[in-house]
């Protein structure tokens, strides 16, 4: 009888399913693997991003998507106003400021608050002698 288990050997399709949990949860990759059985452990999954450059590239796609919903959970947490205690106010806080964290972090482009310029101009000797 074989042994049944979390796979480990790379599986395309199993990838996708991983991406496809990550990219629609606001949880963390541990608790995204320990809710599904069919999943592969986290640390299998790191693996596979060390191992593999275009899972990394999927993972890394499900990562800024999940900013999207950790976002959402922004919202959400702040139009919350049931039993409004302190205790609750406080985790809302904190869970608000944990999801903006996480997004700045895995979308930078959209969430994050530094902005890059890009100057792709170049100074010729006449324009630099044109400006004195």
């Amino acid at each position: 009888m074989a042994e049944k288990g979390r796979p480990t050997l790379f599986s395309e399709d199993i990838a996708n399913k991983v991406c496809e949990a990550i990219a629609a949860s606001r949880d963390g990759l541990d608790k995204i693997c320990d809710n599904n059985p069919t999943f592969p452990t986290a640390r299998t999954i790191y693996n596979w991003m060390y191992k593999n450059e275009d899972f990394f590239q999927m993972y890394m796609q499900a990562r800024a998507f999940q900013a999207h919903v950790l976002m959402d959970g922004i919202v959400d947490t702040a139009n919350n106003d049931s039993e409004d205690t302190l205790i609750k106010i406080n985790r809302a806080r904190i869970k608000i400021d944990a999801y903006k964290i996480a997004s700045a972090r895995f979308n930078p482009k959209h969430f994050g608050d530094k902005q890059e310029v890009n100057n792709t101009h170049r100074f010729h000797e006449e324009d630099l002698k044109a400006l004195k």
